[in-house]
């Protein structure tokens, strides 16, 4: 469910700045609301979904 988040003409750049922006926002709500919050575990998870998507980009070549 989750994956539908990736759109696939987004490229590998675009996924970075992406993970990115993840990363600094779970950064802001682990230290405003802890991590264990429940807006941090799915922000988490979304972040968790890119990441993999692109590892498996960059695996492939």
């Amino acid at each position: 469910m989750l994956k539908l988040l990736i759109d696939n003409d987004i490229d590998e750049k675009q996924l970075l700045d992406r993970i990115e922006s993840l990363r600094k926002i779970l950064i802001e709500i682990g230290i405003q609301k802890g991590l264990n919050s429940n807006e941090a575990l799915e922000i988490g998870q979304i972040l968790d979904v890119f990441i993999i998507e692109y590892q498996k980009r960059t695996h492939r070549k």
